[in-house]
C-alpha cells in the first residue's frame, strides 16, 4: 500500500499597513513524502500514483493531488515559483469534494483571485516509496476579513492518490491530512485510521473529509512543524495581532 504523508508549514509577512492584521501575507509551504517504512506490519510500502480528478473539464484524469482550501478571511494571492519539476499548479472556484467529477480543477489561474476556493499541485505518473520528501509546493494568501483587533487563520492540506498496482475495480483512495508525520492519517501509536471498520489502511470519506479546517473540533499543529497529535490531521493556525511597530511580525502555528 502507498503510504503518503502530506506536510505543511506557514509563515507570515507583515505587509501593507504595519499595525493592521487585515492585509498581511501568509505563505503556506506544502510537502509530500511517500514512505519507505510502514507504521503497521499489516502493510508494506508501495509506490503512489494518481487518482481520478476532473482537470480542465475532463473527468477521470489520473493525478496525484496535493490540495489546500483557501482559508476563511483570506484571498488567494499567488503560487510561489518555481514549482518543483514534474508538478503543475491547479486552481478551482468550486466547493465540495475535490475528487467529485463535478469539481473542476484548472491549470490556468482564474482572473478573479477572490473567487478561487482551492489551490493544488498535481503530478502524473508515480512516486516511489523512497521516503524522500518533495518540498516547495508553496502558495500565498492575503488576509482581508480578520478583525482589526486580530484573529486566527486556519487550514489543513490534503493529499489524494492510489497505490500502484491496486487490483480493485474501484481502487482505494490513498488519503492524508497535514499537521503530523503519520502517513494515511494513521494514529500516533501506529494503529489504523479505521473509521470504516475494514482495516483498509486509508480512510477517505468524501462527505466529511472536506479539507475545511476547524480548530474547535480538530487537533492543532501547535508548533507549526508537523508534530501535531490526535486522530486524522491537525490544523495549521496562524494568529494575527495588531503590530506595535513596523518590524513586528505575526506568528504562525499557535492557537
Amino acid at each position: 500500500m502507498a503510504l503518503a504523508t502530506v506536510l505543511k508549514t506557514s509563515s507570515v509577512t507583515n505587509s501593507g499597513t504595519p499595525a493592521s492584521p487585515q492585509d498581511d501575507v501568509i505563505t503556506y509551504n506544502l510537502g509530500l513524502r511517500v514512505e519507505d517504512t510502514s507504521p503497521s506490519n499489516l502493510f508494506q510500502p508501495a509506490a503512489l500514483e494518481g487518482t481520478n480528478i476532473t482537470l480542465n473539464g475532463t473527468a477521470n484524469t489520473k493525478r496525484i493531488l496535493v490540495s489546500d482550501a483557501i482559508p476563511a478571511n483570506t484571498d488567494f494571492q499567488s503560487v510561489v515559483t518555481p514549482i518543483p519539476e514534474g508538478w503543475t499548479a491547479v486552481y478551482s472556484t468550486d466547493s465540495g469534494n475535490p475528487l467529485d467529477p463535478a469539481f473542476n480543477w484548472v491549470t490556468v489561474r482564474p482572473a478573479t483571485l477572490s473567487a478561487i476556493t482551492r489551490v493544488g499541485f498535481i503530478r502524473s505518473g508515480t512516486i516511489g516509496a523512497t521516503g524522500t520528501t518533495t518540498t516547495g509546493l508553496q502558495f500565498r494568501v492575503v488576509t482581508n476579513g480578520v478583525p482589526a483587533t486580530g484573529g486566527i487563520v486556519e487550514n489543513i492540506a490534503q493529499v489524494f492518490g492510489q497505490t500502484v498496482g491496486d487490483p480493485a475495480t474501484t481502487p482505494q483512495v490513498i488519503y492524508d491530512e497535514s499537521g503530523d508525520s503519520n502517513p494515511n492519517n494513521f494514529n500516533d501509536n501506529g494503529s489504523l485510521p479505521d473509521a470504516g471498520g475494514d482495516a483498509s489502511g486509508s480512510e477517505y470519506n468524501p462527505i466529511t473529509d472536506t479539507g475545511i479546517a476547524d480548530s474547535t473540533t480538530e487537533g492543532i499543529d501547535t508548533n507549526n512543524n508537523n508534530t501535531g497529535i490526535g486522530e486524522g490531521g491537525e490544523v495549521n493556525v496562524v494568529r494575527l495581532t495588531p503590530a506595535t511597530d513596523d518590524n513586528s511580525q505575526r506568528y504562525a502555528g499557535y492557537a
